[in-house]
């Protein structure tokens, strides 16, 4: 049966969409800062190449749709890590950011 964190879905919210995630297994949090990633609860740093992305979803402001958000599914290569991370998307991402964003490895298709 498919993992239902990655079917295909619209959720109106970032909760909602974190919540998905969350009940599939990505219950840790990731945050940044100028310095880069950390895991919220621990405050493990984490460089953006550890990381590969497994699901992205990205949501439209209610008010406004040009205010938008991207939820990512993330794990570390390592196996010890399953977050969440949540950033907005366009030209409001700060730069150190946007650059650890860029870094972050892609899932492979199957």
């Amino acid at each position: 049966m498919a993992d239902t964190a990655f079917m295909p879905f619209e959720p109106d919210s970032v909760s909602a969409a974190v919540d998905r995630f969350t009940s599939a297994g990505y219950v840790q949090e990731l945050r940044a800062d100028r310095d880069g990633l950390f895991e919220a609860k621990s405050g493990r740093r984490l460089l953006p190449e550890e990381l590969i992305v497994d699901a992205v979803v990205r949501i439209e402001g209610v008010s406004d749709p040009a205010d938008e958000s991207i939820v990512l599914a993330v794990h570390d290569r390592a196996g010890t890590l399953r977050a969440t991370y949540t950033s907005s998307f366009g030209g409001e991402v700060p730069q150190a950011e946007a650059e650890a964003l860029r870094r972050i490895g892609k899932r492979p298709r199957r």
